[in-house]
This record gives structure tokens, sequence and C-alpha cells, in this order.
């Protein structure tokens, strides 16, 4: 089977099941993985977590020695970085070899960054400018600059994973309101602003 042949075919079992369709031959595998693809390779998780182009690197690694016996069809989304969970979350992450020990799992800080008052800036801003200065000012403020993913070498992910015929499913992140809101004021106080301060 040539090259186009194969990444078509995991393509078309994924379109088929998403449409409901009987499969050609299986159900569809696609993998979701992140800091499991450093640990399988033996990559330190500051290595893997801290540059985009490694990330995808290792990310890749890991299929070869988890995926290829296993029949995947996909990965869900091809590199990674835990800063990216600070845009949907609107919460601080704690990362190896920045502000963890070298060799642990990063970790979403679980501490209320939006207040009660915000909700008033939000609908005063309006959500893009309050969105931009919420994370530059509360958020990312302790990053250093070279470990954000939009200050790094710009990579093309889908053409990276084609070059071993796996089709990449995302890109980017979407996420509702109600996400970014649990994660800036937690769930436990989201839940209660709902029921207190319902407007």
């Amino acid at each position: 089977m040539n090259k186009r042949t194969l990444l078509d075919n995991r393509m078309n079992r994924i379109l088929k099941a998403v449409s409901l369709e009987e499969a050609p031959d299986r159900v569809p595998v696609v993998l979701e993985y992140a800091s499991f693809a450093a640990r399988v390779t033996n990559t330190p998780q500051s290595e893997f977590l801290l540059n985009l182009q490694r990330s995808i690197e290792v990310m890749i690694q890991a299929w070869h020695l988890v995926a290829e016996k296993a029949e995947a069809d996909a990965i869900n989304y091809g590199r990674f970085s835990p800063y990216n969970l600070s845009l949907g979350w609107l919460s601080k992450v704690a990362v190896p070899g920045v502000n963890l020990p070298d060799n642990v799992p990063y970790q979403v800080v679980e501490k209320e960054l939006l207040t009660t008052y915000d909700y008033d800036a939000i609908l005063e801003k309006g959500w893009p400018k309050f969105y931009r200065t919420f994370l530059q000012e509360r958020v990312l403020n302790d990053v250093p600059h070279e470990y954000l993913p939009w200050n790094q070498p710009a990579v093309d992910v889908r053409a990276e994973w084609e070059k071993i015929d796996v089709p990449v499913l995302k890109i980017g992140t979407i996420a509702p309101p109600f996400e970014y809101l649990c994660g800036g004021r937690g769930m436990a106080n989201f839940y209660l602003d709902l029921l207190e301060i319902p407007d």
C-alpha cells in the first residue's frame, strides 16, 4: 500500500465512524497523549514540555513504540505545550524545568485568579480585551518568554505527522465560556456564582 493510500485509508476510517457509517474493516483508534510520550520514550519531561518541535519528535517516537502494533489510525493533537492549558482554563501551570523539579508531571495550579469583580470588567471591556489583559497580567506573567508556544518557531504539525502516514485531528483548542470561567474562578466558586449572581 502506498503512503497516500495508507493516510487516506486511516482518515476515511475515522470520517466514516464520525458520520455514524459502518467502518470498512474495524473501529478506528485515535490516540491522545501528552506527557506519556516523554515517559514511554525516556525523554525528560522538561525537554518534552518546553519545546514544541521536540514535543512533536517525542510524540512520533512514542507512536512508533505504542501505535504501530496496536493498529492506531490517528493522533488527536500532534504537539503539546502545557501553557496552552492556561489559555483555556485561565490558570497557571507549573512545569518541570521551570518551577517544578525536572522530571515530574506538569500541574495545573488550582488557584482563584478570577474574582466576582471581573464579571463586570468582562462586560465593560468585552471578552477579547479582558482575556488578553488577564492572561498577560495574571496567568502568563511569570512564564519565561521563550517557552510560550507562540514565541517558538512555527512548525507544520500535520506535515510532520504525514511523513509517517498519520493524520492529526486537532491543531487548536476550542472551549466554551463555561470552561474558561470554571478554570479562572475555580469550579466550586463558579457554581456558587451561577446560583448567587446569575446575571
